[in-house]
């Protein structure tokens, strides 16, 4: 029995036993525990291996950012015009040769900045405040509804047979230049003025700018000009 024991307790024997006794309990534990431990693993690896890459805002990525936008169009103004136009030119009496035409037009204005005249200078970064100097709010398009706008009379001359076809575009000319000029007389220009500080903010704050503070003047880059684009000539209705 002695010799049983010693064989069985030998240094040998002991270890292998110790051996499998463990590799037994480790099989249990992985049958048991093995789903959640895996999971834990997964979490570790995921805070050890995974770093957070943080945007740092610079005035050239902003800039390319704005003009990539062309204008940024912050206030509308939708006003009829009652516009008389006639025909000049022959020097007798009007119910011989006159032509008149009376319309009522209806527009569109749209005003805002034209993001294109911004440029480097005009964007700087000071620490995390984006500050920007925009040129001053215009009216970018005046547009005719045309669906809103009608021919309210239309007057000739007894020796007229055939009605001047440019009194519709002189009309649609005049309608254009009355809303713009209303538009730069009201208070337009202060709504877009608001509008566009507030929609630079939602642009720019997601870029990595914690401020936006903005500045109103002339732009850095020459002035590009090009008028105020105005809807064609279509037929009043």
């Amino acid at each position: 029995m002695r010799a049983l024991t010693a064989w069985f307790l030998g240094p040998a024997r002991t270890a292998a036993t110790v051996v499998a006794i463990t590799l037994l309990l480790l099989a249990f534990l992985g049958s048991a525990l093995g789903p959640r431990l895996m999971g834990l693993v997964r979490s570790a690896g995921r805070h050890l291996f995974t770093h957070t890459v943080t945007a740092t805002a610079t005035a050239p990525v902003l800039v390319q950012q704005l003009q990539g936008l062309n204008r940024l169009e912050t206030a509308r103004q939708v006003s009829q015009h009652v516009i008389e136009v006639r025909s000049e030119g022959i020097p007798l009496p009007e119910f011989l040769v006159g032509d008149k035409l009376l319309a009522v037009l209806e527009t569109e204005t749209v005003s805002g900045v034209d993001l294109r005249r911004l440029s480097a200078g005009d964007v700087r970064m000071e620490g995390e405040t984006a500050v920007i100097r925009l040129p001053d709010p215009e009216v970018l398009s005046v547009r005719i509804e045309d669906e809103h706008s009608r021919v309210y009379s239309r007057q000739r001359g007894w020796l007229v047979h055939s009605p001047d076809p440019d009194l519709e575009r002189q009309a649609r000319l005049k309608a254009t230049a009355d809303a713009r000029r209303a538009a730069l007389e009201s208070n337009v220009m202060d709504v877009a003025r608001t509008n566009a500080e507030e929609s630079l903010r939602s642009l720019l704050l997601p870029l990595g700018v914690r401020e936006v503070r903005v500045q109103w003047g002339a732009s850095a880059s020459a002035d590009q000009g090009g008028g105020v684009p105005v809807s064609g000539s279509a037929p009043i209705p």
